[in-house]
């Protein structure tokens, strides 16, 4: 499993593009990580069975900001974290886990596998940048009870 831990919030900027391929998360440390373009590789399968994923590495609440200027398909599983064993083991403090989803950028971004986040999923910014479209593809999914809000852009169903 190839791992990129951003537990610092300053670690990428909206000027840094990330690439996932076979094998690989990236995972956001809490507090609010903003990248640029979100590129997911053209591996055989899908996510599922490459392992690619995009998940909360923390015992606090993370939020996932991405300014999408390259239209691609996500063919990953965003999900919220999990509570690292030795933590549960000795105490019983409920971890906010959760992921949120930013999406900026005037691009196309198109989701197609069975996300499990549970934070919720924004399209632009409150009067700010606008956020492009977000497309649930065939096969894409988000948690029907997290919340939803388009700011400035299109949430599109596809599937």
């Amino acid at each position: 499993q190839h791992i990129l831990r951003a537990a610092n919030p300053l670690a990428l900027t909206s000027q840094n593009s990330v690439t996932l391929d076979f094998n690989a998360t990236l995972q956001v440390g809490g507090g609010t990580l903003n990248i640029g373009n979100l590129l997911v590789g053209d591996p055989l399968g899908n996510a599922v069975t490459n392992g690619v994923y995009v998940e909360n590495a923390s015992n606090a609440a993370g939020t996932l900001r991405i300014n999408q200027t390259v239209n691609d398909t996500w063919d990953a599983i965003f999900r919220d974290g999990v509570t690292p064993g030795i933590n549960s083991a000795f105490d019983a403090v409920v971890r906010n886990n959760t992921l949120s989803l930013v999406k900026l950028g005037s691009a196309t971004a198109t989701m197609t596998q069975a996300n499990t986040y549970t934070g919720s999923t924004q399209i632009g910014s409150l009067n700010g940048p606008t956020g492009g479209t977000l497309r649930l593809g065939p096969g894409g999914s988000i948690n029907p009870a997290s919340p939803l809000a388009v700011f400035g852009g299109v949430f599109e169903l596809a599937g």
